[in-house]
């Protein structure tokens, strides 16, 4: 093999690598931690596998779920739920539920990756939340950004 074919083969193997590492996570501008529930979903996942699976956070903002989509959409790439799961739902009070998932690290599937995205709007919170009052609303006109990063 000459050498301009090492080098150009070299250079591929090194672009390849860089890659297949996880894109660096950007929190969206502006948005906040859902520290309850974020507490809550690590809690739980812990206590069903008994080990530390990862670590989830949840973030809000108000800002429209078009516009978090269009700033995480280069940072990943779409995974489509199978059988239309992901697809806009229903919701009570005759919302749509909206949701995509980004693969943040190259991975071929959510459970292989260890970094991904959930954004969601409207942001439907913890159904096993047993202490609403009446007059809460579970289901609240926010844009959520789950970013899960896995052991």
């Amino acid at each position: 093999m000459n050498i301009a074919l090492k080098i150009l083969f070299a250079f591929g193997l090194a672009t390849g690598a860089l890659l297949a590492q996880a894109a660096p996570f950007k929190p969206y501008p502006g948005a906040q931690i859902d520290e309850y529930t974020t507490e809550a979903v690590n809690r739980r996942a812990a206590s069903k596998t008994g080990e530390d699976a990862g670590k989830t956070t949840i973030y809000v903002t108000t800002d429209a779920y078009e516009k978090v989509v269009a700033f995480y959409r280069r940072s990943g790439r779409e995974f489509v739920m199978p059988g239309g799961l992901g697809q806009p739902s229903d919701l009570p009070e005759g919302k749509k539920l909206r949701q995509m998932y980004l693969i943040l690290d190259g991975a071929s599937g959510l459970r292989t990756s260890r970094s991904w995205l959930k954004i969601q709007s409207p942001y439907v919170g913890p159904t096993w939340k047993t202490d609403l009052k009446p007059g809460d609303a579970p289901i609240r006109e926010l844009t959520a950004i789950m970013h899960v990063q896995a052991k």
